[in-house]
């Protein structure tokens, strides 16, 4: 699985990085949500984790630039989100933007986990 990974914090974004590929994903490590769109534009990724919050544009935001640019010939990728903490309305905005939301720090396990859920609940919805 091809995983665009963004994350402000360069020690959370190398460690992660490191963990993923050694669960044999395919990790491209972006540090601001620019660096990552550029990316996205140039490549196909079946996955997006992102840190909810960065300066200049956020997970948020990055999120919202790749559906808005998506299409049934490029689909967006699964979508989830890393923070550190949410008050109730970021929460839910949270909650209708990506499929996923994980509360630092995170691990693999959890990432697989959530991945395993999403997947399951597309194909649901897809029948």
């Amino acid at each position: 699985m091809k995983l665009l990974l963004v994350d402000d914090d360069r020690l959370v974004l190398a460690m992660l990085g490191s963990l993923l590929r050694a669960a044999d994903f395919s990790v491209i490590e972006c540090e601001t949500a620019e660096q990552a769109l550029a990316q996205w534009q140039s490549q196909t990724f079946d996955l997006l984790i992102t840190d909810y919050r960065m300066p200049g544009a956020t997970g948020i935001e990055l999120a919202q630039s790749i559906r808005q640019a998506t299409n049934t010939v490029r689909p967006a990728p699964m979508m989830i989100a890393m923070t550190g903490g949410f008050d109730e309305e970021s929460a839910a905005l949270a909650n209708q933007l990506f499929d996923g939301v994980l509360t630092k720090p995170v691990n693999v396990s959890q990432i697989e986990k959530l991945i395993e859920k999403i997947q399951t609940s597309s194909a649901i919805r897809a029948n």
